[in-house]
C-alpha cells in the first residue's frame, strides 16, 4: 500500500494496481473524457494560433517608428497563451516544463 504523511494525519492506501478498475476509480472515465477535450480543443488553438501567426506574417506592419504598447500587449499575451499551452501539455505527457515555465513567467512579468 501506499503511505502518505500530511502534518499529523497519515493516510493509508492499499489499493494495489491489480486493483485499478473503473469500480475502483470512479473518475477515471470523466478523466479520460477530459483528456480528449483538452486534445481536441489543443488542436483547435493550434490551427488558430497557425492562421494569427500566418496573417501576422503575411501583414505589412510599419515598425520604422516602433511598435505600440497595444502592439506589444498583443505579441506578449500571444507568446504567453503558446507557452502556457505548451506547459499544460508537456505536464500532461509527463515532460520536463522548466524553460516553458520560465518563459511563461519572463512573459506574465512583461504584461504586468
Amino acid at each position: 500500500g501506499i503511505n502518505a504523511e500530511y502534518g499529523n494525519t497519515t493516510i493509508t492506501n492499499n489499493l494495489r494496481i491489480a486493483d485499478m478498475t473503473v469500480e475502483n476509480l470512479p473518475d477515471l472515465p470523466e478523466f479520460y473524457e477530459f483528456l480528449s477535450t483538452l486534445s481536441n480543443h489543443t488542436k483547435e488553438f493550434d490551427e488558430a494560433v497557425g492562421k494569427v501567426k500566418q496573417l501576422l506574417s503575411e501583414s505589412k506592419v510599419d515598425t520604422k517608428n516602433g511598435i505600440s504598447l497595444l502592439e506589444l500587449k498583443n505579441h506578449t499575451v500571444l507568446d504567453y497563451l503558446l507557452n502556457l499551452l505548451t506547459l499544460i501539455l508537456r505536464k500532461v505527457e509527463g515532460k520536463d516544463i522548466e524553460d516553458v515555465r520560465w518563459n511563461t513567467i519572463v512573459d506574465r512579468t512583461v504584461l504586468e
